[in-house]
């Protein structure tokens, strides 16, 4: 295990890599010219890791307990991404390949960021706060599976979007999960169970299907529903 343990440290040439794990827990790590590749376990805690390299950082597992992870550059998640607390901000954009897990009732922050989720998220529990014009696209392989009552929040400055081009799914929770930043839906978007609540506007061009016993509700803002089909044994309504 590498710890960064405190102070500021910054790598401005050179290579982080390693099978080992690389942690970061109460120190800032500022990434400005070095080569952050094939880490096998990058855990963060507490402190900030600022990637700001051109060419995009490569992390096979990143677990995320708190701490920032920020800059101007792209990292890429291979496996598995555990997120339980803790802000992702900055420019630049975290691309998900594989399974990412986000649980327990800590928030989550998104601050001007992109997510591009290309594999499988998995959301629990926690609500999920974005903020000055943050994006999270799910691309066209993604699936982003909501399993409990939580919000995905505009909190503040230019509004957020969430931009569907893959499955965008509540499969679990009976309640009710509010979506504020703008939703964008090119792909499908499926309410097994509970209620769908689309407060912050968007425009659908693909599929949005409501089961039976679930709802579908555009709660506020401006829709716009262009194309595609809107579709279901449930109930959808305007509230």
């Amino acid at each position: 295990n590498l710890n960064f343990g405190g102070g500021n440290h910054t790598l401005s040439d050179g290579q982080l890599t390693g099978s080992g794990i690389i942690s970061i827990n109460g120190a800032n790590v500022t990434v400005s010219g070095a080569i952050v590749s094939d880490v096998n376990n990058l855990t963060l805690s507490n402190g900030t890791l600022a990637l700001n390299g051109t060419t995009g950082s490569t992390v096979d597992n990143l677990t995320q307990s708190g701490g920032t992870l920020s800059g101007t550059g792209e990292v890429i998640v291979n496996n598995n991404y555990n997120w339980t607390s803790g802000t992702q901000s900055g420019s630049g954009k975290t691309t998900l390949k594989g399974t990412t897990n986000i649980s327990t009732t800590n928030t989550k922050w998104v601050d001007t960021r992109t997510i591009e989720n290309q594999g499988t998220v998995t959301w629990t529990n926690g609500e999920i706060y974005l903020y000055n014009g943050a994006n999270w696209n799910n691309t066209a392989t993604g699936v982003f599976d909501i399993q409990g009552n939580n919000v995905f929040h505009y909190l503040s400055g230019n509004q957020p979007k969430l931009n569907n081009a893959g499955t965008l799914k509540k499969t679990a929770g009976t309640g009710t999960t509010t979506i504020s930043t703008q939703l964008n839906n090119t792909g499908t978007v499926q309410v097994q169970t509970g209620t769908l609540n689309l407060t912050g506007g968007g425009s659908s061009s693909g599929v949005l299907q409501v089961n039976s016993g679930a709802n579908l509700n555009f709660g506020g803002g401006n829709h716009t529903l262009s194309d595609g089909q809107l579709t279901g044994s449930g109930i959808i309504s305007i509230n």
